[in-house]
């Protein structure tokens, strides 16, 4: 039929372009990303040069640079950007360690539990074929299965560096209030952030955003406001030294500024690659109703919600890790897309929620799901998002 052919043509090349698209604007984050880091830097520099003009006259009355520079004590400037980018990529890296066993120390955190090879129930059975027919298409390892049985609501997340110790987390919800073709969109979804190295790329903005973060906390240790002792006078006058505090209150200034530009950033590279990981399942799976359904059954359970988001399990700084996370209070801080805009265009059209109640389930009696040749197509992933 050369109407339908031609439909499924146009399809592709509109989840193409979604792609290409989301590419260049979560590298163009990227970069200025790195750029609020830097100027962090900057601004710290800044900040301890104006310390000095308060206090030396030779500083406060110059004319040019050189003049200024030659005022400063020795290595000031480099002393000054060497604690800065210390305590930043410390805290980065402490931040960082947290994640560093795995996908699956991450799954068993959350409180997941793995999915054996030939489960009994025909949910996890359908989890397990949908990621074996999606790693033999990727030709890609099997990633690690698990179920997180306390949540009831619909989401998954993906973890791990890289294709070789990802893990891909499904709540107990996802897989009894969703279809075949449904499910295999959400696991599509999570599965196409590890091709893609969306997991990585969170977590390092993730620790970065952690490290930054330090710096603002340093600031509070020099002002005295965490370690003040009202019993110590000597704390205390430590703590109230004029100079001290209004360095410190000058360093606090900077790191919460460049935490906020810096999460700001964050938020906005992860929303991108949301973007990015909806519009490659719907290529993987070349069934756009299917991970659309699943967004509108969401939609429809966060409507349902009393808070008017939908479920969460975990602690809030793997939120960039999940299907779906509630909203932050300004959407520009928000690490997903609003479900109504992912809807539209995964479906092409706006489309109302969906309700999303649990399925019959039959036990494992029933005969094993064959796998579809579509299913099995060799997947058009490369590198290059790395």
């Amino acid at each position: 039929m050369p109407g339908a052919a031609g439909t499924g043509a146009r399809a592709v090349l509109r989840f193409a372009a979604h792609e290409a698209q989301a590419r260049r604007r979560s590298q163009r984050l990227t970069a200025a990303f790195a750029a609020a880091l830097l100027g962090v830097v900057l601004a710290v520099n800044g900040a301890a040069i104006l310390m000095v003009m308060l206090v030396s006259r030779d500083a406060r009355w110059a004319d040019s640079w050189d003049a200024l520079h030659a005022a400063l004590p020795p290595y000031f400037i480099l002393t000054n950007t060497a604690v800065t980018l210390l305590l930043v990529l410390g805290g980065a890296w402490l931040e960082a360690g947290r994640l560093r066993g795995g996908g699956a120390a991450l799954a068993r955190e959350l409180g997941a539990r793995p999915v054996s090879a030939d489960p009994t129930g025909l949910p996890e059975r359908q989890f397990r074929h949908i990621a074996t027919e999606m790693a033999i298409a990727a030709r890609q390892p099997i990633p690690q299965l698990f179920v997180l049985e306390a949540e009831a609501s619909i989401n998954a997340c993906a973890a791990g560096h890289d294709a070789r110790d990802a893990a891909i987390v499904m709540s107990r919800g996802a897989l009894e209030r969703l279809t075949r073709d449904e499910l295999q969109g959400v696991y599509a979804h999570e599965y196409a952030h590890v091709l893609n190295g969306d997991v990585e790329l969170n977590m390092r903005l993730a620790a970065c955003v952690s490290g930054v973060l330090v710096v603002h906390q340093y600031g509070r240790w020099l002002t005295g406001i965490d370690h003040a002792d009202g019993d110590d006078p000597r704390a205390g006058a430590m703590a109230f030294h004029p100079l001290r505090w209004l360095a410190g209150a000058t360093v606090m200034a900077v790191g919460a500024i460049g935490w906020v530009a810096a999460r700001l950033l964050q938020a906005g590279v992860s929303r991108e690659r949301e973007y990015l990981a909806d519009a490659a399942a719907v290529r993987l799976t070349r069934l756009p109703d299917g991970l659309g359904a699943a967004l509108r059954k969401l939609r429809w359970q966060q409507e349902q919600s009393p808070r008017g988001s939908p479920g969460f399990p975990g602690p809030r700084r793997f939120a960039h890790l999940w299907f779906s996370s509630p909203g932050s209070w300004h959407r520009w801080l928000s690490t997903h897309p609003p479900l109504a805009e992912r809807i539209r265009r995964v479906l092409g059209r706006d489309a109302r929620a969906l309700p999303a109640p649990a399925l019959s389930v039959r036990e494992a009696a029933a005969p094993p799901l064959p796998a579809r040749q579509s299913d099995l197509a060799p997947l058009p992933f490369t590198d290059d998002a790395r």
